[in-house]
């Protein structure tokens, strides 16, 4: 099975919770492969978030942001030991058929897509340059 583990929870809870639901000593219950520990929960209101946050409103006007669970694993999680918070975001404008490709055959985003990426990132590192996330 895989797991994605809630924030607040843990590889020993996750299993320990298997456990006692299978309540079969016949039965193995052994962790496998690579497991990682959720990461904590970012801050809304830091400024990194906030200067996410006024990017995305100078960008796609008439969009609200909000904090959610990314449910994906991520390379992020290779930052956690030297970041202070870690926010998971994408600009990618998905239609229902692209959803069917995502890390499958023929992945792709469009190319207006592929353009708003690059300046959604690119008005990003100006903002971050500038030190105004308000």
């Amino acid at each position: 099975m895989n797991f994605r583990i809630l924030p607040g929870d843990s590889i020993e809870g996750v299993t320990a919770h298997v456990r006692a639901t299978v309540a079969n000593e016949s039965v193995a219950v052994a962790r496998s492969g690579h497991a990682n520990e959720p990461r904590a929960i970012s801050p809304s209101a830091a400024p990194s978030f906030k200067l996410i946050n006024r990017t995305i409103r100078e960008l796609f006007h008439g969009t609200v942001v909000a904090p959610g669970l990314m449910i994906a694993a991520t390379d992020s999680r290779h930052m956690a030991p030297i970041a202070d918070a870690i926010y998971c975001f994408s600009p990618v404008r998905a239609r229902s058929e692209d959803l069917t490709r995502f890390h499958g055959t023929n992945e792709r985003i469009s190319v207006a897509n592929h353009a708003e990426l690059i300046r959604f990132y690119h008005r990003l590192l100006l903002n971050a340059a500038k030190g105004d996330s308000k």
